[in-house]
């Protein structure tokens, strides 16, 4: 039995999703907003809808994003924002039956890395299978390079909070690093700073 194909990349701004055959069939925002509390929490916005309402609700609305340095930091608003997509993809059949491909960053504990499995493996769309794939990987693939070539490929994933910095080479990732956003920034101003006084 054919099984439909999807790729997801989770980011902390972004939510992307890839069909096979059809691109990218959803870019959405990733944004919860939520009311109440504990077992009584429940959501009210999700995706883009939430992200308007950042910083222009009452108080007992809580607008939050569920990826935080690169892992998923809250797990019941993560499937939540999961089955608000897979509505959009695929209406009511949820995908159900299908394989999915998740891009997460190499350089993140092997237990955060499972977390976006299970997002994917509790919602409602029941999977056939799951699959992980390092997001420098993904990238290299995505831009048709040579990742078996012996001759080094850096990867630079610049994200909405986090940038991967990755060498591949022979198929495997020979290093990779995530760093904060705005520390790269504060790292790039420090060598103006630096550059500036040297040329005084």
């Amino acid at each position: 039995m054919a099984h439909k194909t999807y790729g997801i990349d989770f980011g902390t701004g972004t939510v992307k999703v890839y069909k096979k055959s059809e691109g990218i069939i959803l870019n959405e925002r990733t944004v919860v907003a939520t009311v109440g509390k504990g077992a009584a929490q429940r959501p009210v916005a999700i995706g883009d809808k939430a992200y308007e309402m950042f910083e222009k609700v009452p108080p007992n609305i809580k607008v939050s994003f569920p990826l935080e340095n690169g892992v998923i930091s809250q797990m019941g608003d993560m499937i939540s924002l999961w089955n608000f997509m897979l509505e959009k993809i695929s209406g009511r059949r949820k995908a159900k039956n299908a394989d999915f491909y998740i891009a997460v960053p190499a350089d993140i504990r092997e237990v955060d890395k499972n977390a976006y499995s299970r997002v994917v493996s509790e919602s409602e769309c029941k999977p056939h299978k799951v699959f992980l794939i390092h997001k420098p990987v993904a990238d290299a693939l995505g831009l048709d390079l040579d990742v078996e070539n012996a001759r080094g490929i850096m990867i630079v994933n610049v994200g909405a909070e986090t940038t991967e910095i990755s060498v591949l080479s022979l198929g495997g990732i020979v290093v990779s690093k995530l760093l904060r956003t705005e520390a790269i920034i504060l790292m790039n101003r420090s060598s103006i700073i630096s550059a500036r006084s040297i040329t005084l």
